[in-house]
């Protein structure tokens, strides 16, 4: 058994092959992870979180008798000839940039692979039962393109969208980003997440959908209306479970009002397109510590007024200040 995790999943899990796939979701860019030609069958979840697109591409390659709907999906499994690997990682931007973007990790296996195909087989079995011919399954992949579409209104329209910093794309023209401290997990409530935000309704399991996302709670009286979309977040995580202390999160989602403080939620999620160039890159242990060095100058100390225990001195926290800062970081961490 071998472990993976980081940058080495994609490598690692594109080396077996995978012949029978079972994720929860499936982004746009799957076929920089997988070689389709060795692909025979696939099941996914028809759900918010899969994108419509993705799933309709590989349907045009392998056919849509080969691919099968189950909507409870959360499993991730890669079947090779004689390996397979399992673990968190969907077959997504989001889970094999792992070492950028969301902490990852899973095993490489040749052991038990007799179990490993009964599960698969189960799945499918189950699949089969839920969405029994093509026009069942071509019905579903309807229902969420009819979602998915629905979702990105609901962003394209938003209220906090600034023309003047995203270009037709919808992307930030420029390199500016935000500094975010996190030191506990924001509290949200699904119930109000969706009553308050028609775009997540349909997510039949939010809580296992949020999970392959990246969010921040944060206070409405602070950053409400402040904070733009298709903007990049340095997140300095302080948190004790934290896997690392920095990574990078792209808003392309803000809900309001996810819990009774009516706070807002900035999200990543993969239902739209993700840059790949981000500010710069942080996936070094010489960077990291450049980012530390800097961070702990008396200069960035506002960044954590924020989450200070000194009520004196969270009441200071300004985030037309902490922008101010955030934009000269990059300047200062080249100069180090």
């Amino acid at each position: 058994m071998k472990i993976l995790s980081g940058g080495d999943i994609a490598k690692e899990v594109k080396r077996i092959n995978p012949q029978y796939i079972a994720v929860g979701y499936i982004g746009k860019d799957w076929h920089r992870y997988i070689d389709i030609e060795f692909v025979k069958e696939i099941i996914v979840s028809p759900t918010i979180g899969s994108n419509p697109f993705a799933i309709e591409s590989i349907v045009k390659e392998i056919g849509f008798e080969n691919v099968y709907f189950l909507d409870e999906l959360h499993a991730k499994l890669y079947i090779g000839s004689d390996r397979y690997a399992f673990g968190s990682f969907n077959l997504s931007a989001n889970a094999f940039e792992a070492d950028e973007i969301l902490v990852e990790f899973g095993c490489i296996a040749n052991d038990g692979i007799k179990q490993a195909k009964s599960f698969y087989e189960q799945c499918k079995n189950r699949a089969i039962n839920r969405y029994r011919t093509v026009e069942e399954k071509k019905l579903a992949l309807k229902n969420l393109f009819e979602k998915h579409k629905s979702l990105n209104f609901y962003k394209n329209n938003s209220t906090f969208v600034s023309d003047e910093s995203s270009n037709r794309d919808g992307h930030n023209t420029d390199e500016n980003f935000y500094i975010m401290v996190v030191n506990q997990d924001g509290e949200y409530d699904e119930d109000l997440l969706k009553d308050n935000n028609p775009q997540y309704r349909d997510i039949e399991d939010l809580e296992a959908a949020f999970d392959n996302y990246q969010s921040i709670v944060l206070d409405k009286e602070i950053y409400d209306g402040k904070v733009k979309l298709n903007s990049w977040v340095l997140q300095v995580d302080k948190r004790k479970k934290a896997e690392t202390p920095y990574s990078w999160l792209f808003i392309n989602s803000i809900a309001k009002g996810v819990n009774e403080d009516d706070d807002i939620m900035i999200i990543q999620d993969d239902l739209t397109e993700i840059p790949t160039k981000k500010p710069f890159k942080i996936d070094t242990a010489i960077m990291m510590e450049k980012i530390k060095k800097l961070l702990d100058m008396p200069k960035y100390q506002p960044l954590f007024y924020d989450i200070s225990n000194d009520k004196k001195l969270s009441e200071q926290f300004d985030f037309d200040l902490a922008i101010k800062l955030s934009k000269e970081f990059k300047k200062d961490l080249s100069g180090l």
